[in-house]
């Protein structure tokens, strides 16, 4: 039933004959009831996997922190944040993980990423220099107002609880793309000119950087 693990559910049933299936009738409930369970847990073990793994804090502190505007209104935040496992969907009791967050401005619409820890990187971008790759989320659903949802979608998993249709749409492959979710990030202090000393995020695959304010630092 789960090849990456192994997993099979062999059943029997004592019968004269088997001309219904009786040994089906014994393993479909069964594996009706496991399959799930055992998705479950692997949907979170992904994402801790994911997300969880922070490297050692002080690596995480050297990148934290507000981005591209000294305006509140307009900067990007990074921060450590406890996101949402995906079991957590409709649970009495939210199960997390710590996951580093990129976050937009308040006044921007725009998407929130988590910051998966790749390496050092200090062959290419010198001392200090880490790789980090965007994966978009945390959340499972997008607000119907962000860029390319469709008011009145109904995402059923997050809707069981009222019945009522909460304007939610997925976070699609197609979006993930557009957004470049997957792609690597850099972070590294500049060396000279007008910001040399302060922390540089560089995103190469979408031409685009940041320079950190020195007086932010959410941790």
């Amino acid at each position: 039933m789960v090849p990456s693990l192994g997993l099979g559910v062999f059943g029997v049933a004592t019968s004269t004959c088997d001309l219904r299936g009786d040994g089906d009738a014994v393993a479909f409930p069964m594996t009706a009831a496991l399959v799930p369970a055992v998705a479950r847990v692997q949907a979170d073990r992904d994402a801790m996997a994911q997300a969880a793994v922070l490297p050692d804090p002080a690596v995480v502190a050297s990148v934290a922190g507000h981005y591209c505007s000294a305006d509140p209104t307009k900067h990007m935040t990074i921060a450590v944040e406890q996101i949402p496992l995906p079991s957590a969907i409709n649970a009495t009791t939210a199960a997390t993980a710590a996951a580093l967050v990129l976050r937009p401005a308040p006044s921007v619409q725009g998407y929130s990423f988590v910051l998966a820890y790749v390496g050092n990187a200090s062959a290419v971008y010198g001392v200090g220099a880490t790789e980090w790759r965007r994966i978009m989320g945390p959340e499972l659903w997008l607000p119907a107002s962000d860029p390319g949802c469709s008011p009145g979608t109904t995402a059923a998993a997050a809707t069981a609880a009222t019945g009522e249709d909460k304007g939610l749409c997925p976070i699609s492959c197609m979006r993930k793309m557009s957004r470049g979710s997957g792609e690597a990030v850099f972070f590294y202090t500049e060396t000279e000119g007008p910001w040399k000393g302060h922390m540089r995020m560089e995103d190469p695959g979408g031409g685009n950087w940041c320079i950190r304010e020195a007086a932010a630092n959410p941790g």
